[in-house]
């Protein structure tokens, strides 16, 4: 791997400038990859990314239009379009590369996102982005804001903030803020501020700014963009993964799998069956950046996850399928798969299992392994113990104490019962 600080010549951007100049580039810290087929920089950072070359090629319009092999030599990368920053362009590639599968990110990342896949004319990530968007609130330029609920159909009151913020800020519309965001929605804030603006009568206001904002805008409702369409597969057909500049064949016990183009550097040998692993392949590789798998699917993915050790994977998986799990099942996932038991998922099963009235059966307890049994063991007898001492203080004056091993559970909750009743 070259040095992270390096001179890069690069070709003026202005055509009329014949001469060419000495950049001193660093390396990004997460996505200069060592197999990465296509070096970006971005000029506004002097950062050089090192990535694979699929994904622009398959989601990338502006990277389409590029000369052929662009940006294939480090010393002659593919300058980003302008406006993209190293972070805006980070963020874009996290779409393709997060490792949970998840994509679960805040509104302001998305909505950066958003933006830049907007000037890199990625329409399936922009479909993706303002999908999430609309589940979404967050702060931001409030014209921006208006533009990207017009451009992309989003209900009105997903953007009530940006509207109440100009609609009552003491500067009016610009011509260019008016151009961003239409005519229509223009001339519509200007009759809010108009009515805002009114000097109430008897100085009792008739309607408060922020109800008059959100009436208006709500009869202003767009016909809903479409969501993003997940990639179904068949469980009878084998996913077809043409991967761009690929250098490794992947091999089964009745298939193989090799990108298209590029040359061969390396081979992996999976002992199972070239259908599940085509499955697996989809998670990565889909174009519509979204997939629906079946409980088949999902299951046979998770096998894959655990003889290979893919944490991630299994997790993500796992997680899909808990509507066909039971807890003990799910409990063993958290585990094998190494999911932290901070993250909501893994708290909401092991509450489940903690505090569920039956026992931990012999079958159940056997499935598990002993430290895990041993540590679920202590967690139900310590909701027990605090069951047991809200029984006892709604018992008070009764002549059972915790420390009476006789005393049973059952008998404290009828305790309870009659102290609520002499209440």
């Amino acid at each position: 791997m070259p040095p992270s600080d390096q001179l890069v010549v690069l070709e003026s951007l202005d055509p009329k400038e014949a001469s060419a100049v000495l950049v001193p580039l660093t390396q990004h810290q997460r996505y200069y990859l060592s197999d990465g087929d296509l070096y970006v920089v971005a000029l506004s950072d002097n950062t050089i990314f090192r990535i694979h070359a699929h994904f622009l090629q398959k989601h990338s319009v502006w990277m389409q239009t590029q000369p052929h092999l662009a940006g294939r030599e480090e010393d002659k990368p593919l300058v980003l379009c302008e406006g993209i920053s190293a972070n805006d362009f980070a963020k874009v590639l996290w779409v393709f590369y997060d490792e949970t599968l998840e994509r679960q990110a805040s509104g302001e990342e998305w909505f950066g996102i958003l933006l830049t896949a907007e000037k890199m004319q990625m329409p399936r990530v922009q479909l993706l982005a303002s999908s999430k968007l609309k589940e979404l609130t967050f702060t931001t330029d409030p014209i921006e804001k208006i533009a990207v609920q017009q451009r992309y159909s989003i209900r009105p009151h997903w953007a009530l903030d940006a509207y109440l913020e100009v609609c009552t800020r003491p500067k009016p519309l610009t011509l260019d803020e008016g151009v961003r965001i239409g005519l229509p929605e223009s001339i519509m804030i200007a009759e809010i501020r108009e009515q805002v603006a009114r000097v109430p009568v008897g100085g009792i206001l008739v309607e408060k700014p922020a109800t008059l904002v959100e009436r208006v805008i709500s009869q202003d409702i767009p016909p809903e963009s479409e969501p993003p369409v997940p990639t179904v597969l068949d469980e009878s057909e084998t996913f077809e993964c043409g991967v761009e500049g690929a250098n490794v064949v992947v091999r089964t016990r009745d298939k193989w799998f090799r990108g298209e183009g590029g040359l061969v550097e390396d081979s992996i040998t999976l002992y199972a069956d070239g259908l599940h692993v085509s499955w697996l392949l989809a998670l990565f590789y889909n174009e519509s950046l979204s997939i629906e798998l079946s409980p088949t699917q999902r299951e046979a993915i998770r096998a894959l996850a655990e003889q290979y050790q893919m944490d991630k994977v299994g997790a993500f998986v796992t997680r899909g399928a808990s509507n066909t799990m039971d807890l003990v099942e799910k409990v063993r996932s958290i585990h094998r798969f190494n999911i932290p038991l901070q993250t909501p998922w893994a708290a909401e099963v092991y509450h489940q299992l903690c505090t569920r009235r039956a026992p931990i059966s012999a079958e159940e307890a056997a499935r598990l392994d002993p430290a895990v049994w041993a540590d679920i063991s202590a967690r139900r007898e310590e909701v027990l113990w605090k069951k047991c001492e809200e029984y006892e203080r709604a018992a008070m004056g009764a002549s059972i104490v915790r420390d009476d091993p006789s005393t049973l559970f059952g008998q404290y909750g009828k305790l309870g019962k009659k102290r609520k009743i002499r209440k």
